[in-house]
C-alpha cells in the first residue's frame, strides 16, 4: 500500500524535532534543571510553611488543629530550608506619663498636682526640717502657778511664813493671779490683820478691777471699821462690772440707804429683784428706802409683797407687818 506524500513529510519533521531536542539537552550546562513552562491556567502554590514545634498531645476530641504560623521560634535543630526572620524595630521609648492630679482637700474647684507638693520651709538657719531644741522660758502665769503650788505644799506642812513668802513671790511674778492672792488673804484674815488684807485687796483690784467678789469683800472690811463712804465708793467703782450681779446690786443699795441716798437705793433694789425675784429681804429693803424717800404708797406695796414671801426671820416679819399697819 502506498502512503500519501504528506505523511512522509510529517515523519521527517518529527525526526528533525527529536534531534534538536536531543542536541539542546546535551548543550545545557550540567546541574541546571531544565526549565519547564507551567500551563497558563495553573496558579503558583505558596511555599510550604516551616514545621511548628511539637505540642503536648491532647485528646483527639478536644484538641484543635493548630493553625500554621508565619514565623516559628528557633528550634534546637536547624531547619532544612533557610527561613529569613523579619526583625521588628524596637518599640519607641514611652513618654513619661503626666503627673496624676489629686483633688485638693480644701473646698473649691482647684486641683493640686503631686509633682508640685510644697516642701518644708527652712528654719531661720536655712536647714529644712531642723528640730528646734531650744528651751523656751515659762510664761509669767505658769511661773506664778508653780510658786502658788509650792506655797500650798509649805502651808500644809506647817511652814506658814515660807508659804506666805511663796505666795507673795507668785504675786510679784503675776499681779493678776487670783489663787495666791486668795490664799494670802485668808492667812491675813485668820490672824486678824484686816488692814493688810484691805491693802492686798486694793492692790489686786488695781491690777484687775473685774472682780465683783473681791470688791464686795473689801467693802465689808471697810464697813466693819465704820468707813461707809469708803465702802460706797468702792462699790460704785465696781458697778460697771457687776450690772447683772443681783447680790452686788443689793449690797450697794443697802450702803446707799445708810448714807441717805434712798432713791438710788430703791432703784438698785428694784434692779436686783428683776434679776432674782422673790427675795423677801431685798423687797423689805426697797420698802424701807421708799418710805425714807417719802413714797408711802410704793413703800406699802413693797412691804406687802415682802410679807407674802418666804425667807424672813420672825423678827423681820414682825417688822414688816408693823410697817404695813403704819402705812395703811
Amino acid at each position: 500500500m502506498r502512503l500519501p506524500a504528506y505523511t512522509w513529510l510529517v515523519g521527517v519533521a518529527l525526526i528533525v524535532v527529536a534531534l534538536l531536542w536531543w542536541w539542546s539537552d546535551r548543550a545545557a550546562p550540567p546541574g541546571e534543571p531544565p526549565l519547564a513552562q507551567a500551563p497558563a491556567t495553573a496558579q503558583l502554590a505558596p511555599p510550604p510553611a516551616p514545621e511548628a514545634p511539637a505540642l503536648a498531645p491532647e485528646s483527639p476530641a478536644s484538641a484543635p488543629v493548630p493553625e500554621p504560623v508565619a514565623v516559628a521560634p528557633a528550634l534546637p535543630q536547624a531547619p532544612t530550608a533557610p527561613v529569613q526572620l523579619q526583625t521588628e524595630s524596637p518599640p519607641a521609648a514611652e513618654e513619661p506619663a503626666p503627673p496624676r492630679e489629686v483633688q485638693a482637700p480644701a473646698r473649691g474647684a482647684g486641683r493640686v498636682s503631686e509633682s508640685l507638693a510644697p516642701e518644708p520651709e527652712p528654719d531661720s538657719a536655712g536647714t529644712p526640717g531642723r528640730i528646734d531644741k531650744q528651751v523656751h522660758p515659762l510664761a509669767s502665769a505658769e511661773r506664778a502657778e508653780q510658786e502658788f503650788r509650792r506655797g500650798m505644799a509649805l502651808f500644809q506642812s506647817g511652814r506658814t511664813a515660807e508659804a506666805e513668802a511663796a505666795w507673795r513671790a507668785a504675786l510679784e511674778i503675776d499681779p493678776t493671779a487670783a489663787a495666791p492672792r486668795q490664799a494670802l488673804l485668808g492667812a491675813l484674815l485668820e490672824r486678824g490683820e484686816r488692814e493688810r488684807a484691805e491693802d492686798l485687796l486694793e492692790e489686786g483690784l488695781r491690777a484687775n478691777p473685774r472682780q465683783p467678789k473681791q470688791i464686795m469683800l473689801l467693802a465689808r472690811l471697810q464697813l466693819d471699821r465704820g468707813a461707809q463712804s469708803d465702802a460706797l465708793r468702792t462699790l460704785e467703782q465696781g458697778l460697771p462690772h457687776a450690772q447683772w450681779n443681783a447680790e452686788y446690786l443689793s449690797m450697794t443699795a443697802a450702803v446707799m440707804s445708810r448714807v441717805g441716798r434712798h432713791r438710788d437705793a430703791a432703784d438698785l433694789y428694784a434692779s436686783a429683784l428683776r434679776i432674782a425675784p422673790g427675795n423677801a429681804v431685798w423687797e423689805m429693803g426697797r420698802g424701807m428706802a421708799l418710805r425714807a424717800n417719802g413714797d408711802r404708797a410704793q413703800a406699802l406695796g413693797a412691804f406687802q409683797r415682802a410679807s407674802q414671801m418666804q425667807g424672813l426671820s420672825p423678827e423681820l416679819r414682825a417688822f414688816v407687818e408693823r410697817q404695813i399697819r403704819e402705812l395703811q
